[in-house]
Parts: structure tokens; sequence; C-alpha cells
């Protein structure tokens, strides 16, 4: 007696033309053998790097599109905000257009202490475009989002990240252009390409893109672009610091 339910419809299905749904345990060739779990299409674990991703504008637009849905949850943690801090983020409206001072202190705080992931996820949009060289503070908007599991987000979210930070690294190594990120640089003492190469290396690499196919397409640029944006690839010193 087999141990696993089929549909009789399915079953005739699967034996005649083969069964296309990924999901199915039964291989399409026999009623007999179920798939084993190493046999099933595994989850795609790393990306290629996107020389063709989509405009700086469209990229954001999908972000926000992607993350419409969440929406933020109260009743902070008062060891970390007050009651006024939280209102100011409550009464902050849309997140399209809110200022980083109405929810930016998020960040400086374990998610969980702001609602945890809806919140997060509510101004992550945002968030990117005013905090990620946003060098007035240390935001690090990345790191708050690999707390809460980035790697298992649903694959539409992780996907219109890697656009986004695939379009911003093309445009930043080929011609050292910062968009849309740059309307938040502050002079610093910094070595600023470096730190802004690392940056956005480092969200990729967060984002599961292919470290050899980056790193290779980096060394490629090199050629074409300034040594200070490329250079520190081969820089033992570089470093946030």
């Amino acid at each position: 007696m087999m141990d696993v339910d089929i549909d009789c419809k399915h079953a005739w299905r699967v034996a005649l033309s083969g069964c296309r749904d990924q999901s199915c345990p039964w291989d399409g060739l026999s009623l007999t053998r179920p798939r084993r779990p190493s046999e099933r299409q595994a989850e795609q674990t790393l990306h290629r790097f996107d020389l063709n991703a989509p405009d700086v504008e469209s990229c954001l637009a999908q972000l926000h599109v992607v993350f419409s849905r969440y929406r933020p949850r109260w009743d902070w943690c008062r060891q970390c905000f007050t009651p006024e801090e939280e209102a100011e983020t409550r009464n902050a409206g849309d997140p399209r257009l809110a200022p980083l001072e109405s929810f930016g202190r998020i960040y400086f705080e374990h998610p969980n202490c702001s609602g945890g992931r809806d919140t997060f996820l509510h101004w992550l949009p945002c968030g990117f475009e005013l905090t990620f060289l946003n060098f007035d503070r240390d935001y690090f908007p990345m790191e708050g989002a690999m707390r809460l599991g980035l790697w298992r987000w649903p694959k539409e979210e992780q996907v219109a990240l890697r656009a986004l930070f695939c379009r911003v690294a093309v445009n930043w190594f080929d011609g050292g252009d910062p968009v849309p990120f740059e309307r938040v640089m502050r002079k610093t003492g910094r070595d600023m390409d470096t730190y802004v190469s690392e940056c956005i290396v480092e969200a990729l690499l967060m984002l599961r893109v292919d470290p050899f196919d980056l790193f290779a397409r980096l060394a490629r640029a090199e050629h074409n672009t300034s040594a200070g944006r490329s250079g520190w690839l081969h820089d033992p010193r570089a470093s946030r610091g």
C-alpha cells in the first residue's frame, strides 16, 4: 500500500504526460517512486550580478510597490523610545515623503523594539534613500534587514532590492554616480570612494549576489574607472574606519 496520497486525476496526468509542478514529489516517470528531496529543484542560493538592471527610478518605484503592503506596529519598547518619539513616527504620514527625523530613530535599536518586521519594512524604501550613504550617523539599514532574516524574505522583495543595488553598483563603479543616495551624502574625513564602494559591495553580498561574479565584474571595471573607486579591491587598508 502506498504511503503517499495522490489525487487520481493527477496520477493519470503524471503517468501520461509528466507533471510540470516542481513542488510535486512524483518524478513523472513512475507512479511508484516519489522523488527524493535531494532530487527536487533546489532553491537558488546565489544570483548573478545584473548588469542590465532597470534605471534607478524604476527600481525605487518597484521597491515602494513591493513593500507597500506593510503597516507599522505600535506600542514600542519604552526602554528605547519615549511616547513622544513614537507619536512623531506615528504622525509621519506617507513613507515616500516622510522626513528622516520622523522615523530614522528606529535604525539605532533592534527592529523588535519598534514594532518588529512590519514597521521596519514599512519604512525600508524611504529608509534606504535617506540613510544608506548618510554619513552624519551610522544608520546601517542592511544590518537591520539581516537581523530580520533578509535571506528568508519573499522572493519579490529580495529581487527588488537586488535590482536596486545592482543598478547602484553599475552607476557607481562605471561612472562614479551614487544616485539615488547622493542627496544625503555629507562631507566627511573618510575616504569617500572607498567607503561608498564598501557599502555597495556589502549590500550586494548580503543580498546573495554571487561573489565570484561580482568581483570578476569589479576587476574588469578597474580598467574603466578611477583608481579610487576600483583600487580599494587591492588595498588591504581599506576599511570603514
